[in-house]
């Protein structure tokens, strides 16, 4: 147990904003979307753990908090990270992370063994590391057809994978779902009825921006771009104007977090020509083209594009596709203060 003397400081910056431990495991949620977009799996057990000394803060941890707090990482009074006897585990090793891959599809329930042939067999690879695992899979390995896979258990996987997302680790993630999508190819070559077609197109484009998502989390933006054009494609196929809009309002938000908002106000002037029937969706495509003006120094732009994004939420009822979960007023709200604090920066418009 640690001493009074070893613990970070975290408890006393906390405590002096009048703060829960809640309160500090929400607002990371929300700094961490608003700033890199990305979701993170913090909670209140996690930030007491930090304050007692009892866990470490990983170093992505540590910059968020040093944010939080406005210190620098060396004020938090965190220990250095002391290095270990034991020979520790590669997290980038071929085994470390199949390893983890199996243990997600055993806890995805019996659809996920349809998976498992895909993933083992990336074991003939050589010395693959985090971002190489996202092609890993090759397209002509031998495994389990498509066809045979149920569309209901489809779903069901991708369900599971937007539970997961929020805590598993990318590129463990990633396996999983980069062998979804080539058991859908598998299955969308061959002979299909009309409706089935229908539901494997859409199940594709579900996790195809999954997939786009997590390759971006791992700073893939290559496969990320050609994954969320994989899903607008599908969306278009199936007639629907509404998934076609999400899939390029990821696209969009992308564009933005890697600093090219050019590019990022180009994809959703596409999205909005769509008429997107959802005012959640509208508000969240709003919000991405706020971030993306503010990002290249139009703050009025931003706030005329954030009062869009808070009419239209007002507006929303619960939205018309289920699974779209990127958007509500939360994010809106730590949107819009990191707007507007770049707008000071920028001074009055």
């Amino acid at each position: 147990m640690s001493t009074p003397a070893e613990r970070p400081r975290l408890r006393e910056l906390r405590l002096a904003r009048g703060w829960t431990q809640a309160d500090v495991a929400e607002r990371l949620g929300q700094l961490a979307w608003s700033r890199h977009r990305v979701q993170i799996g913090v909670n209140a057990n996690m930030v007491a753990k930090w304050e007692r000394g009892a866990k470490g803060v990983s170093a992505r941890y540590r910059r968020l908090l040093a944010d939080l707090y406005r210190v620098t990482v060396s004020q938090l009074g965190l220990p250095d990270a002391e290095p270990s006897t034991a020979e520790p585990a590669d997290p980038d090793s071929l085994v470390t992370v199949l390893d983890k891959a199996v243990e997600l599809l055993d806890q995805l329930g019996g659809a996920g063994r349809n998976l498992r042939p895909r993933v083992l067999a990336a074991l003939t690879s050589e010395a693959l590391s985090r971002r190489t695992l996202l092609s890993m899979l090759d397209p002509g390995t031998d495994g389990p057809s498509g066809e045979a896979v149920d569309p209901v258990e489809l779903d069901a996987l991708a369900d599971g994978y937007d539970a997961a997302y929020p805590t598993a680790a990318p590129a463990t993630l990633m396996t999983a779902v980069s062998a979804h999508v080539r058991i859908v190819d598998d299955a969308l070559h061959g002979p299909l009825s009309a409706g089935r077609r229908q539901l494997l197109l859409r199940n594709r484009m579900r996790v195809a921006i999954i997939a786009g998502r997590l390759a971006g989390s791992v700073g893939n933006t290559l496969a990320a771009r050609a994954y969320f054009a994989q899903a607008a494609d599908d969306a278009f196929t199936l007639g629907d104007h509404l998934l076609a809009a999400i899939a390029i309002g990821y696209a969009a938000e992308l564009a933005t977090s890697q600093a090219q908002p050019a590019a990022a106000l180009a994809h959703l002037r596409a999205a909005n020509a769509l008429d997107p029937p959802d005012a959640t969706v509208r508000s969240w495509l709003a919000c991405i083209e706020a971030t993306a003006h503010a990002g290249s120094g139009h703050p009025s732009a931003a706030r005329e594009a954030l009062d869009r994004a808070h009419a239209a939420l007002t507006d929303a009822t619960a939205c018309a596709v289920a699974w779209f979960t990127d958007h509500n007023a939360p994010r809106l709200a730590a949107v819009t203060e990191h707007i507007m604090c770049c707008s000071v920066g920028f001074g009055a418009a």
